[in-house]
Protein backbone atom coordinates (compact mmCIF):
# COMPACT_ATOMS: atom_id res chain seq x y z
CA UNK A 1 0.00 0.00 0.00
CA UNK A 2 1.72 3.49 -1.12
CA UNK A 3 2.30 5.93 2.44
CA UNK A 4 2.95 9.12 0.44
CA UNK A 5 1.08 11.78 2.08
CA UNK A 6 1.52 14.44 4.60
CA UNK A 7 1.90 13.13 8.39
CA UNK A 8 1.26 15.65 11.26
CA UNK A 9 4.73 14.03 13.54
CA UNK A 10 4.98 14.64 17.51
CA UNK A 11 8.61 14.11 18.38
CA UNK A 12 9.15 12.92 21.95
CA UNK A 13 12.15 13.40 23.93
CA UNK A 14 12.52 13.47 27.82
CA UNK A 15 12.56 16.88 28.09
CA UNK A 16 9.32 17.34 26.20
CA UNK A 17 8.00 17.40 22.78
CA UNK A 18 7.43 19.61 19.94
CA UNK A 19 5.25 19.11 16.37
CA UNK A 20 6.52 19.01 12.79
CA UNK A 21 5.20 18.28 8.99
CA UNK A 22 6.98 15.51 7.51
CA UNK A 23 6.01 15.54 3.72
CA UNK A 24 6.27 11.50 2.74
CA UNK A 25 6.43 10.20 -1.25
CA UNK A 26 6.62 6.34 -2.38
CA UNK A 27 6.78 5.30 -5.75
CA UNK A 28 8.42 1.52 -6.68
CA UNK A 29 9.83 0.77 -3.09
CA UNK A 30 11.59 4.65 -3.17
CA UNK A 31 10.88 7.02 -0.33
CA UNK A 32 11.86 10.87 0.02
CA UNK A 33 10.60 13.79 1.01
CA UNK A 34 10.95 16.71 3.96
CA UNK A 35 10.69 17.25 7.20
CA UNK A 36 9.17 20.85 7.82
CA UNK A 37 8.97 22.71 11.29
CA UNK A 38 6.10 23.74 12.23
CA UNK A 39 6.00 25.00 16.06
CA UNK A 40 10.22 25.73 15.68
CA UNK A 41 10.53 28.18 13.15
CA UNK A 42 14.12 28.10 13.52
CA UNK A 43 15.06 24.72 12.78
CA UNK A 44 15.68 24.17 9.07
CA UNK A 45 13.59 21.93 6.43
CA UNK A 46 15.46 18.51 5.96
CA UNK A 47 14.96 16.07 2.97
CA UNK A 48 15.37 12.58 3.46
CA UNK A 49 15.54 9.71 0.65
CA UNK A 50 15.56 6.06 1.05
CA UNK A 51 13.38 2.90 0.90
CA UNK A 52 11.14 0.35 1.66
CA UNK A 53 12.50 -2.63 3.59
CA UNK A 54 8.95 -4.48 3.99
CA UNK A 55 5.17 -3.60 3.35
CA UNK A 56 5.21 -1.18 6.46
CA UNK A 57 9.01 -0.15 7.33
CA UNK A 58 11.37 2.30 5.68
CA UNK A 59 15.07 3.26 6.01
CA UNK A 60 16.37 6.57 4.73
CA UNK A 61 19.61 9.22 5.15
CA UNK A 62 18.95 12.70 6.13
CA UNK A 63 20.01 15.39 4.44
CA UNK A 64 19.87 18.65 5.55
CA UNK A 65 20.06 22.03 4.24
CA UNK A 66 23.06 24.16 5.69
CA UNK A 67 23.36 24.44 9.68
CA UNK A 68 20.98 21.64 10.82
CA UNK A 69 21.87 19.54 13.28
CA UNK A 70 20.63 16.58 11.69
CA UNK A 71 23.76 16.47 9.41
CA UNK A 72 24.18 12.73 8.33
CA UNK A 73 21.29 11.67 10.04
CA UNK A 74 19.18 8.46 9.46
CA UNK A 75 15.68 7.78 10.15
CA UNK A 76 14.01 4.46 10.48
CA UNK A 77 10.29 5.04 10.32
CA UNK A 78 7.07 2.07 10.33
CA UNK A 79 3.69 2.33 9.02
CA UNK A 80 0.50 1.05 10.60
CA UNK A 81 -2.58 1.41 9.21
CA UNK A 82 -5.59 2.73 11.97
CA UNK A 83 -8.63 0.97 12.13
CA UNK A 84 -10.13 4.97 12.05
CA UNK A 85 -8.65 5.11 8.08
CA UNK A 86 -5.77 7.03 9.07
CA UNK A 87 -1.45 6.19 8.39
CA UNK A 88 0.07 6.34 11.61
CA UNK A 89 3.61 6.98 11.48
CA UNK A 90 5.98 5.77 14.22
CA UNK A 91 10.25 5.56 14.84
CA UNK A 92 13.17 7.17 15.12
CA UNK A 93 15.72 9.56 13.67
CA UNK A 94 18.85 9.86 14.70
CA UNK A 95 22.04 12.57 14.19
CA UNK A 96 25.21 10.75 12.86
CA UNK A 97 26.50 7.24 14.09
CA UNK A 98 26.68 8.57 17.30
CA UNK A 99 23.50 10.91 17.98
CA UNK A 100 21.11 10.01 20.36
CA UNK A 101 17.61 8.49 19.18
CA UNK A 102 14.62 10.75 19.03
CA UNK A 103 10.99 9.11 18.73
CA UNK A 104 8.18 10.06 17.10
CA UNK A 105 4.75 9.52 15.91
CA UNK A 106 2.81 10.93 13.01
CA UNK A 107 -0.71 10.53 11.77
CA UNK A 108 -1.64 11.18 8.38
CA UNK A 109 -5.74 11.59 7.13
CA UNK A 110 -6.25 13.20 3.65
CA UNK A 111 -9.60 14.85 5.53
CA UNK A 112 -7.80 17.19 7.40
CA UNK A 113 -5.33 19.73 7.14
CA UNK A 114 -3.88 22.41 9.45
CA UNK A 115 -3.05 26.00 8.95
CA UNK A 116 -3.61 29.66 10.03
CA UNK A 117 -6.73 29.64 13.01
CA UNK A 118 -8.89 32.04 12.12
CA UNK A 119 -9.53 31.48 16.03
CA UNK A 120 -5.56 31.53 17.52
CA UNK A 121 -2.41 30.43 16.25
CA UNK A 122 -2.49 27.31 13.90
CA UNK A 123 -5.95 24.65 13.55
CA UNK A 124 -7.55 21.76 12.32
CA UNK A 125 -9.22 21.83 9.08
CA UNK A 126 -11.41 20.02 7.15
CA UNK A 127 -9.84 19.35 3.68
CA UNK A 128 -13.01 17.29 2.05
CA UNK A 129 -16.81 16.89 3.60
CA UNK A 130 -17.04 15.85 7.19
CA UNK A 131 -20.89 14.91 8.32
CA UNK A 132 -22.81 15.52 11.21
CA UNK A 133 -21.68 12.13 13.51
CA UNK A 134 -18.63 11.32 11.13
CA UNK A 135 -15.60 10.44 13.56
CA UNK A 136 -13.35 13.14 12.53
CA UNK A 137 -9.39 11.93 13.94
CA UNK A 138 -8.98 9.35 17.61
CA UNK A 139 -7.53 11.10 20.35
CA UNK A 140 -4.33 9.19 21.18
CA UNK A 141 -1.82 10.28 23.55
CA UNK A 142 -0.26 9.66 26.94
CA UNK A 143 -2.79 9.34 29.35
CA UNK A 144 -2.49 11.01 32.78
CA UNK A 145 -4.80 11.95 35.52
CA UNK A 146 -3.47 15.23 35.73
CA UNK A 147 -4.98 17.91 34.04
CA UNK A 148 -2.84 19.90 31.30
CA UNK A 149 -3.54 23.16 29.79
CA UNK A 150 -3.27 20.85 26.47
CA UNK A 151 -4.88 17.67 27.64
CA UNK A 152 -8.19 16.58 26.72
CA UNK A 153 -10.61 15.31 29.73
CA UNK A 154 -11.49 11.41 29.00
CA UNK A 155 -13.08 10.77 32.58
CA UNK A 156 -13.04 12.98 35.70
CA UNK A 157 -9.54 10.75 36.37
CA UNK A 158 -8.42 10.58 33.23
CA UNK A 159 -6.80 12.70 31.09
CA UNK A 160 -4.63 12.76 27.49
CA UNK A 161 -1.91 14.22 26.64
CA UNK A 162 -2.36 14.50 23.00
CA UNK A 163 0.20 14.38 19.93
CA UNK A 164 -1.81 13.72 16.94
CA UNK A 165 -4.57 16.26 14.99
CA UNK A 166 -6.42 16.66 18.34
CA UNK A 167 -3.91 18.48 19.08
CA UNK A 168 -4.43 21.59 16.76
CA UNK A 169 -8.65 21.84 17.36
CA UNK A 170 -9.14 24.91 19.07
CA UNK A 171 -11.65 26.14 21.50
CA UNK A 172 -15.02 27.56 20.08
CA UNK A 173 -18.35 28.17 22.00
CA UNK A 174 -20.60 27.48 19.23
CA UNK A 175 -18.23 24.69 18.24
CA UNK A 176 -18.91 21.89 14.97
CA UNK A 177 -17.16 18.89 16.85
CA UNK A 178 -17.57 17.15 20.25
CA UNK A 179 -15.30 15.15 22.84
CA UNK A 180 -16.93 11.35 22.49
CA UNK A 181 -15.56 9.22 25.19
CA UNK A 182 -18.12 7.46 25.33
CA UNK A 183 -15.73 4.27 24.45
CA UNK A 184 -12.91 5.10 27.10
CA UNK A 185 -10.60 2.70 25.60
CA UNK A 186 -10.60 4.57 22.47
CA UNK A 187 -11.94 8.47 22.87
CA UNK A 188 -12.40 10.23 19.64
CA UNK A 189 -13.63 14.08 18.48
CA UNK A 190 -16.60 13.55 16.59
CA UNK A 191 -18.44 15.99 14.00
CA UNK A 192 -21.50 17.69 15.40
CA UNK A 193 -22.60 19.18 13.06
CA UNK A 194 -21.64 18.70 8.81
CA UNK A 195 -18.04 20.73 8.50
CA UNK A 196 -17.63 21.44 5.01
CA UNK A 197 -14.09 21.54 3.30
CA UNK A 198 -12.17 24.63 4.23
CA UNK A 199 -14.46 25.01 7.83
CA UNK A 200 -12.14 25.09 11.02
CA UNK A 201 -12.82 22.20 13.61
CA UNK A 202 -13.42 23.06 17.25
CA UNK A 203 -14.93 21.93 20.02
CA UNK A 204 -16.41 23.51 23.14
CA UNK A 205 -12.93 23.59 26.34
CA UNK A 206 -15.82 24.11 28.75
CA UNK A 207 -17.71 21.71 27.63
CA UNK A 208 -15.33 19.11 27.91
CA UNK A 209 -12.87 20.28 30.41
CA UNK A 210 -14.88 22.28 32.80
CA UNK A 211 -12.40 24.10 34.51
CA UNK A 212 -9.58 25.18 32.32
CA UNK A 213 -6.19 25.07 33.20
CA UNK A 214 -4.61 27.97 32.75
CA UNK A 215 -7.13 30.03 30.99
CA UNK A 216 -7.01 32.26 28.03
CA UNK A 217 -9.25 35.18 26.49
CA UNK A 218 -11.34 33.26 23.67
CA UNK A 219 -11.25 34.63 19.91
CA UNK A 220 -14.09 32.78 18.18
CA UNK A 221 -16.75 34.71 16.78
CA UNK A 222 -19.44 34.27 18.86
CA UNK A 223 -21.15 36.37 19.57
CA UNK A 224 -21.15 35.67 23.63
CA UNK A 225 -18.30 33.84 24.88
CA UNK A 226 -18.17 31.29 27.97
CA UNK A 227 -14.32 32.15 28.37
CA UNK A 228 -12.64 35.11 29.04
Amino acid sequence: MNISGEYLVCNRTDAGHWFERIVLNDRDDAIWGWILPLERPTDAPVRFSGKRVGEDRFLARLAPRRGSWRLNGRMDGQIVWDQSGQTILTGQRRNGAAGSALRFVGEHDPRLDIRASGIAGRGLHAHREIRAGEEITPIRGQMTRVQTPYSVRITDEQHCEPHGFIRYVNHACVANALIDASNTARPVLRAKTDIAPGDEISFDYIENEGQIVGGFECQCDAPEHRIS
